[in-house]
């Protein structure tokens, strides 16, 4: 065995077992059954199990995809086979915070077909190359390509940016497509009104730089029982400002609480919540301990989270960027309340006081940033906010 050929294996085994996947074929022992809602044309949305690691894809539910074509099993197309039929029970025991979502537009023959289109390329080789190829122009196919090429062919496109921009497709572009829905699992409580905040903590959280506390750790605000199934939210995440669902925060989350501003009418409301809709897909803004992270350094590791109550100011450096506590104090703040108990300008006292904190203040002052934030405490300790308890 030649150099070459040796270190192609060696790379080959290190890839596999990053994975650690199973490719075992479709005659699996079938213990686990999918929900009896789930029909033929459904997508299944999942994680691979080492999400966390710095070569996944941000975000819950978008590292892989399959579309159901009956009796408990999946087409997919898998990095080492291509496109092939697995079970449901090959995605439990490799993959996890699986998902089911349909396709709202489509109608049940639309369904039918794009499935039918699926198993037609069983046999056909994974795309590699996913970056650089034109979608659907291949005998070859990554997992998104291959379940945005089905519904294609039958008029829906499910890439958010439409077929030439660009000619790539990610899962997260389906998820986020208008057209495509998950199934509701858990439905917000009762009780929830619409603008109303939400405070989570991440399950486990283990980061060095996590700050202490309880459901602190991400927020966003209630889009009401009028928008869609009422289970949606929007919020900015490494993502960018996005529409959430109340299901995918239960797959990362935990500890939630809700909280509503006081002082609101419903029309101060409904602009706030619009003003936060004009923002989709704004890029996310590094929130200061996480910039430390290899997983936002793409968003460029001189950026700080400062406050930014206009997006059209160029002259704020983070304009056009927002972390989650930032969009939820801007959309108020732009309608006249303050839930930052700070106040605008004053950064926290005890970030003030602290020795390491002056000393990033400075440095960042240098850059040309103010160093004025808001986090979830701050929100949460605000005099203009209460907890929603019922």
């Amino acid at each position: 065995m030649n150099k070459k050929r040796v270190i192609f294996f060696v790379v080959f085994m290190i890839f596999s077992s990053f994975y650690n996947i199973n490719n075992a074929g479709a005659n699996e022992n079938n213990t686990d059954e999918i929900p009896d809602y789930v029909e033929i044309g459904d997508i299944l949305f999942m994680d691979y199990k080492n999400d966390n690691n710095p070569f996944c894809q941000l975000g819950p539910i978008n590292d892989h995809i399959a579309i159901y074509i009956g009796e408990n099993n999946f087409i997919h197309s898998h990095f080492l086979s291509g496109v092939l039929v697995h079970n449901y029970n090959f995605f439990k025991n490799n993959y996890k915070n699986l998902a089911f979502g349909f396709i709202s537009t489509a109608n049940s023959s639309q369904k039918l077909n794009a499935a039918d289109w699926v198993k037609n390329k069983i046999g056909q080789k994974y795309q590699y190359l996913q970056k650089i190829s034109n979608k659907g122009s291949n005998k070859r196919w990554y997992p998104a390509e291959l379940i945005w090429a089905a519904y294609y062919s039958q008029g829906i496109d499910l890439d958010i940016n439409e077929w030439e921009k660009p000619l790539v497709v990610s899962i997260q572009e389906i998820i986020d497509d208008l057209e495509t829905e998950t199934y509701t699992i858990r439905s917000v409580p009762e009780y929830l009104k619409k603008g109303d905040i939400i405070f989570m903590d991440v399950k486990k959280y283990d980061t060095y730089w996590a700050i202490p506390g309880y459901s602190n750790d991400h927020t966003g605000i209630y889009l009401g029982p009028d928008y869609k199934d009422g289970n949606y939210f929007i919020h900015s995440s490494s993502l960018g400002v996005s529409y959430i669902k109340y299901d995918i925060y239960y797959l990362s989350f935990e500890n939630f609480t809700f909280y509503y501003v006081i002082d609101a009418n419903e029309s101060l409301i409904e602009s706030a919540i619009k003003w936060t809709e004009d923002l989709i897909g704004f890029k996310y803004q590094c929130f200061f301990p996480q910039f430390f992270n290899p997983h936002y350094w793409y968003n460029g590791i001189m950026e700080l989270g400062e406050k930014c109550a206009d997006p059209n100011n160029k002259s704020i450096k983070t304009a056009n960027r927002f972390y989650c506590c930032e969009l939820v104090w801007a959309a108020y703040y732009n309608q006249g309340i303050d839930i930052d108990k700070n106040g605008w300008e004053k950064v926290k006292p005890d970030i003030q006081n602290l020795t390491i904190y002056r000393f990033v203040k400075l440095f960042w002052k240098f850059f040309g940033f103010s160093f004025s934030y808001v986090d979830c405490f701050d929100i949460i300790k605000s005099e203009k906010t209460k907890e929603r308890i019922y």
